[in-house]
């Protein structure tokens, strides 16, 4: 199963996201936050193994969220039947990153969920 929180300081494009993503299998939505401390505080709760993070909100920016571990991004124009795929590959693509790559996040409290082998719940096996 991949955790994933979803983070954007919009109620409604955080259901949006939501909806789908939950109709998935192997999907779990383990939460949502509307700003950067509900984000930290639900990170540190949830342990996901995906965050869905508004950039633009509180001053976030695509260099620093790349910088701090990010395995990628997705643009809010993809269309809805790529969501799940692709979450599903930001996952693999995050664990085979391996730990090391979110140590610029854990400096800010947050360590992500480290899956053995480099392998996450979204790699093909």
């Amino acid at each position: 199963m991949i955790r994933v929180l979803l983070v954007d300081d919009q109620a409604l494009v955080r259901g949006a996201l939501a909806a789908p993503l939950n109709l998935e299998r192997d999907l779990e939505v383990v939460g949502q936050a509307g700003s950067a401390t509900e984000a930290i505080d639900a990170a540190r709760a949830a342990r996901p193994d995906v965050v869905l993070l508004d950039i633009q909100m509180a001053g976030g920016d695509l260099t620093r969220a790349m910088a701090a571990g990010a395995a990628g991004f997705v643009l809010k124009d993809i269309k809805p039947e790529r969501l799940a795929d692709t979450v599903r590959k930001g996952s693999c693509r995050a664990a085979c990153r391996g730990p090391r790559s979110g140590r610029r996040v854990a400096e800010h409290g947050y360590q992500p969920a480290h899956h053995p082998g480099g392998r996450g719940p979204g790699c093909r096996r």
